[in-house]
């Protein structure tokens, strides 16, 4: 019997079609230390790159901010990074500022004012104004 006949296989096939409901953690770095990227990942896992941010957001919402620490930056989206600052505010250090609007900013400011010493300068003046 080979490793990929009889039950295995039937197993690894129903994997395929009905994912595992805990989020699978994906690796922020290779063996090398260099972070994957998502092609790296996908070559990894074996799916598609709306399914990995997908399961990283529900590891987000079901294990909290802490989940935004280890995930690659490839994977990072405003979705993603909005529901870590819901959780905890302080979560807005580990989100790229490409992705830090005044919405997010507020949410994290709103959730823990401490946040506010990771908002963007040019943020912090709209932040004001609210």
């Amino acid at each position: 019997m080979t490793p990929f006949s009889g039950k295995k296989a039937q197993n690894n096939l129903m994997e395929q079609v009905n994912p595992p409901k805990e989020p699978v953690m994906f690796p922020a770095y290779g063996p090398d230390g260099e972070p994957l990227t998502i092609s790296m990942l996908q070559d990894m896992f074996g799916m598609t790159e709306e399914a990995m941010k997908a399961n990283c957001l529900a590891a987000v919402r079901k294990e909290g901010f802490s989940m935004l620490l280890v995930m690659p930056e490839s994977l990072k989206t405003t979705e993603i990074c909005l529901a870590a600052v819901q959780d905890n505010g302080l979560a807005l250090e580990f989100v790229p500022e490409e992705l830090k609007t005044v919405e997010m900013c507020l949410a994290a400011v709103k959730n823990n004012a401490k946040a506010l010493q990771f908002v963007p300068k040019t943020l912090k003046a709209a932040l004001l104004e609210i």
